[in-house]
């Protein structure tokens, strides 16, 4: 099976989890953008899942691990610039 280039990206952070070096906070600091284009996020609203996130897909397994690895953290969303905070 051939891979889409767009799903490379995912694999790329996927594979981050499983380095030596792999710290959580900066894997979510690191990937927030990617972690972005997973959602529908109007501006000076929370963001909301995509619709179309096929379960099975890279694009899915990111966005599903990232938000289980940013549900650790006590963090908040700055709604008007779209930018993550971690406490």
């Amino acid at each position: 099976m051939l891979m889409d280039f767009d799903e490379d990206k995912y694999l790329k952070a996927l594979s981050e989890i499983n380095s030596d070096e792999f710290q959580e906070r900066d894997l979510l600091y690191r990937n927030f953008n990617l972690y972005k284009e997973t959602l529908n996020w109007p501006d000076n609203l929370p963001p909301i899942e995509r619709s179309n996130l096929i379960k099975g897909t890279l694009r899915e397994k990111f966005n599903s691990t990232y938000k289980k690895i940013l549900k650790e953290f006590e963090y908040s969303l700055n709604l008007k610039s779209k930018t993550l905070d971690l406490k």
